[in-house]
């Protein structure tokens, strides 16, 4: 099994809290200063790949990968969302750097895409970047979320499986959003929870609506371990 990469930057961090607001945050995730709770600082680089593991383990459980698969499959993911990272700190004080930002981001997303796609089937491939091929942070802090609320680690890897499907897939954004917008979100969040509701109890759920609800009035905690020691 990998073993947790140990060689993260500090300093990555920060690359995280300055850079990621404009395009990976919900409006109101981008409006949290650094360090603010419920904000990016909240989480340290351990804690953010344990989470990165767990929703690429989820995903993989999800598309019955074996354990060989699974771990090149994490691996990947945890590279990509690392190296993306790393350039948005290289770029976020340089001329024209949330334009740069945005392209480095669409580039790594490609780049994750074609990995997957000599990893895994097409169908597989396709299925995993529409669960991962978002590289959101807004879906990062619901898996971490969710890890403090539950404890077995079968219900805990397919319901992050399931909000990987409705939180951390790619989405376009053009703008502030409308009311359409905030109108499809609603509707496909009431669709995630009832979605969670089949493999969790109804307080779980309940649990994990409050935490969403509470992004920015707490921070999050560190997530219940990887479903693996790696």
């Amino acid at each position: 099994m990998a073993k947790l990469k140990k060689g993260i930057k500090i300093t990555f961090l920060a690359a995280i809290t300055v850079s990621l607001g404009v395009f990976l945050f919900s409006p109101a995730d981008a409006q949290r200063g650094p360090g603010e709770r419920g904000g990016p600082r909240d989480f340290d680089p351990e804690q953010m790949e344990r989470v990165w593991i767990l929703q690429a383990d989820s995903v993989a459980a999800s598309l019955e990968l074996n354990e060989e698969t699974t771990d090149k499959l994490a691996d990947a993911y945890v590279a990509a969302r690392q190296s993306l990272q790393e350039k948005m700190m290289e770029m976020r004080q340089s001329e024209g750097g949330w334009e740069k930002a945005r392209e480095a981001r669409d580039a790594g997303i490609a780049e994750f895409k074609t990995t997957l796609e000599g990893l895994l089937t097409a169908e597989q491939s396709e299925k995993a970047m529409e669960s991962l091929g978002g590289f959101s942070f807004r879906a990062d802090m619901g898996v971490n979320r969710l890890s403090e609320i539950v404890e077995d680690k079968e219900p805990l890897k397919k319901a992050v499986a399931i909000i990987m499907e409705y939180m951390g897939g790619p989405r376009e954004r053009s703008g502030p959003p409308s009311d359409s917008d905030r109108d499809e979100r609603r509707a496909r969040m009431d669709a995630l929870f009832e979605k969670l509701g089949t493999v969790l109890t109804a307080e779980q759920v309940e649990a994990f609506k409050e935490t969403l609800s509470g992004f920015g009035r707490r921070g999050p905690g560190g997530p219940g371990g990887g479903p693996r020691d790696r």
